[in-house]
């Protein structure tokens, strides 16, 4: 009985856990914004919760792809592919609605191409 009650229980945890939301290009782009803000020093309300949230993503998509998909010589600058990916959303609005690591990918995959 004791074994029952604990799986009732695990199962009606795990079910009221909410489903991730899966961001895409508008998401990224908001956060890109906001990280925009934060670096000239006008950030206001998320602006640095949503900016680092936007760094950080688009330096995990980055970090797992060295050596697989991007291939980097020389040093990396700080705030380089936050910038690289965050130029390539601004000038391709019409994929906003893909995946942000795919993305993310893309961009990066273009200023960071293997050969």
């Amino acid at each position: 009985m004791n074994i029952l009650v604990k799986s009732i229980a695990s199962i009606l945890m795990v079910i009221s856990i909410p489903v991730a939301q899966a961001m895409d290009g508008n998401d990224l782009l908001t956060g890109y914004n906001s990280y925009k803000r934060v670096k000239a020093g006008i950030a206001a309300g998320t602006d640095a919760y949503e900016g680092g949230l936007f760094d950080g993503y688009v330096s995990g998509v980055f970090d797992s792809e060295v050596g697989i998909a991007l291939c980097v010589r020389g040093d990396v600058k700080n705030g380089q592919i936050q910038e690289v990916v965050g130029q390539f959303l601004e000038t391709h609005p019409e994929s906003h609605q893909r995946s942000a690591v795919l993305l993310s990918t893309q961009a990066l995959m273009k200023a960071f191409p293997c050969k």
